[in-house]
């Protein structure tokens, strides 16, 4: 376990920190969610999959770099920006076209374009202090789980 004590710390910290991520992504209108007669019901187990399958993903990644820095000791600054751009930015970012390709239910476009929009939000205040993925995670990713737990997305609050 030589090297690994931070990578431990860090790994629990990050599964909270993706407890809090929820579903996301951004709010330009040339990506707005389309609405279509789909029912809530088949909305949320379509988006429950793809955050579903983006926690996997995400956790694959993760593995990869810790084996990566398995012998770094104390995290730097280029540690944190690594796990933001090898790890959590590509995963929300592939994550959210997926949620963006369902259509939503009649009425609840503005609804699911601020779950993403949060999702947005929550990777710029990471990019401008990548340390709070790990210090501050309900910093980064509350407002993003508390929209998504609010529609009833528990899989996607719960990243």
């Amino acid at each position: 376990m030589r090297g690994r004590g931070w990578l431990t710390v860090l790994a629990g910290v990050l599964a909270l920190a993706l407890v809090a991520v929820g579903c996301g992504g951004s709010g330009d209108s040339e990506t707005a969610v389309a609405e279509s007669s789909i029912s809530k019901a088949q909305y949320v187990k379509k988006a429950e999959a793809v955050c579903e399958k983006g926690t996997e993903e995400l956790e694959a990644d993760f593995a990869a770099l810790v084996r990566e820095k398995e012998n770094v000791k104390k995290p730097s600054e280029s540690d944190y920006l690594d796990l933001l751009e090898k790890v959590v930015a590509p995963n929300i970012s592939a994550e959210v076209e997926e949620l963006r390709e369902i259509d939503v239910p009649e009425g609840d476009a503005s609804t699911v374009e601020a779950m993403l929009s949060a999702r947005t939000e929550s990777l710029s205040i990471a990019e401008g202090e990548p340390k709070s993925l790990i210090e501050n995670s309900k910093k980064v990713f509350g407002k993003a789980s508390k929209l998504a737990s609010e529609y009833g997305l528990k899989a996607c609050a719960t990243r």
